[in-house]
């Protein structure tokens, strides 16, 4: 684009009409600047929809992490008084990720539309404002007037750095200030009645060339540019349009650009505003509410008695949540660092038992991993296994010796059994210890009676192992 104008340049210079003096005016500075103002602050609009996506992005992940660490943590502290309202809120942050990833699948098409239309016309104006800077012979010929109309602005133009390209697009929340870009148009364009410099001679711009008879104008009839910013005329009265009003910011008007790239600049701007960047334990802390929480926690207390969630008392569930988040205003952080720094087992694939604390975790993978490893020996140990949730060996606990006190506490008759046995001392009925029996009872129950076949011995390697080999294998 650069070079055809510059080429269109260099015709008007070596086609300007012969005749009488004629006055070929450069664009002023109050004019052309307006123009390199405008194309400046497009340059943010892409930034903002870089800044949108690459945020939800983030957001979701870390809302998805944070979601896991709750099920780990549940799934290694097996039950908690606060089971139930935990299990909501990691439901909730494991939600709430997919609805961030639901929002990517849309968001993309916007920012591309908004970046395609205010780049398209922010090109068009920095290419025309390059081609009216390399115009010319050095001071002898220019078409870009300095402030004080004395001279070539070329250099003050270089300075403004709107003609510079973009060749990387950072993400951005720097504004648009409304002095360029306002509710009701591009207030940048303010207009300009008279954007030509009156002048004669060599030292002035061939494009903008005007006489006092036809032959000696550029331009016989008026000619428009820019999108119809800018009018050439047959005299010297080149006009800058106003755009500063008359759009509406409430609808696209996909045909002009003009007001496309007012809309998308704006709406852009606006979503990007709006997408602000968070730590997981501020994303936590804005899940735990009531208002949030509340239908998930009677659902959930619902499956626990196979009812309905309409059968559930909503002040039982609006107290489960605020015993484990509404304690006070600090109550949702001291919770998440004290899941963070749970130390968990299961991360490391050739060391499964080497434990690590939650926050140590920073990959979905990572905690997909502990979770399946955690929930594998909750498996094993409904199993018979006898693992701690640490996957190591729990000793089976030795049955409460039967004793006088237990013994007498059972009664008599039928239920006097177990290791205890009725006697009659002192014309008074009694339960009281039986040591043989009680011997016979504690043998079986710890399987060392003779009748009872001792496997424990030989399968306990395998069955204590096999979680922590399938954890292994499997990652």
């Amino acid at each position: 684009m650069y070079k055809f104008y510059l080429a269109l340049a260099a015709l008007f210079f070596v086609t300007r009409p012969p005749g009488g003096e004629a006055a070929s005016g450069a664009i002023k500075k109050a004019a052309w600047s307006q123009l390199c103002t405008l194309a400046q602050e497009l340059k943010k609009t892409p930034g903002h929809g870089v800044h949108e996506l690459t945020t939800l992005a983030a957001n979701a992940e870390k809302a998805e992490l944070a979601g896991l660490k709750l099920q780990v943590f549940l799934a290694k502290t097996d039950s908690t008084s606060q089971q139930t309202a935990l299990i909501a809120l990691s439901q909730q942050l494991l939600d709430e990720a997919a609805d961030g990833v639901a929002q990517l699948k849309s968001k993309p098409a916007q920012a591309i539309e908004a970046a395609t239309s205010t780049s398209d016309l922010r090109g068009r104006l920095a290419g025309f404002l390059q081609m009216l800077s390399e115009a010319g012979n050095a001071d002898t010929a220019y078409c870009l007037s300095n402030t004080a109309n004395s001279g070539n602005g070329r250099a003050e133009l270089a300075a403004l750095k709107c003609t510079e390209h973009i060749h990387v697009i950072n993400p951005t929340i720097e504004q648009i200030p409304a002095s360029a870009i306002g509710e009701q148009g591009l207030t940048a364009i303010r207009g300009e009645a008279t954007a030509m410099e009156s002048g004669t001679g060599d030292n002035k711009c061939a494009i903008t060339t005007s006489g006092a008879t036809p032959a000696q104008n550029l331009f016989t009839d008026a000619a428009s540019t820019l999108l119809g910013l800018l009018t050439f005329t047959s005299n010297s009265a080149t006009v800058l349009a106003s755009k500063a009003n008359g759009f509406d910011k409430s609808t696209r008007t996909a045909d002009d650009l003009l007001k496309a790239a007012h809309y998308d600049a704006l709406h852009q701007q606006a979503r990007a505003a709006g997408t602000k960047s968070v730590d997981q334990g501020t994303i936590v802390r804005q899940a735990a509410t009531e208002q949030k929480l509340l239908s998930r926690v009677k659902l959930l207390l619902a499956l626990k008695v196979q009812g309905s969630p309409d059968k559930i008392d909503e002040n039982q569930a609006k107290k489960l949540i605020a015993d484990t988040f509404g304690v006070d205003a600090e109550a949702p952080q001291r919770l998440w660092e004290a899941v963070e720094t749970t130390e968990v087992a299961g991360a490391d694939s050739d060391n499964p038992k080497l434990s690590k604390p939650l926050n140590a975790l920073t990959t979905a993978t990572q905690l997909r991993q502990v979770l399946n490893y955690y929930e594998y020996l909750k498996a094993a140990r409904l199993a018979g296994s006898g693992a701690d949730a640490d996957g190591n060996k729990k000793s089976k606990a030795a049955p409460t010796a039967a004793n006088d006190a237990t013994c007498a506490a059972k009664g008599l008759g039928d239920a006097c059994k177990d290791g205890c046995k009725e006697i009659t001392e002192k014309g008074e009925r009694k339960c009281v210890v039986d040591k043989e029996e009680a011997k016979k009872v504690a043998e079986k129950a710890t399987g060392t009676d003779a009748k009872t076949t001792n496997t424990t011995g030989s399968n306990s390697f395998v069955i204590n192992k096999a979680p922590l080999w399938l954890a292994f294998l499997l990652f």
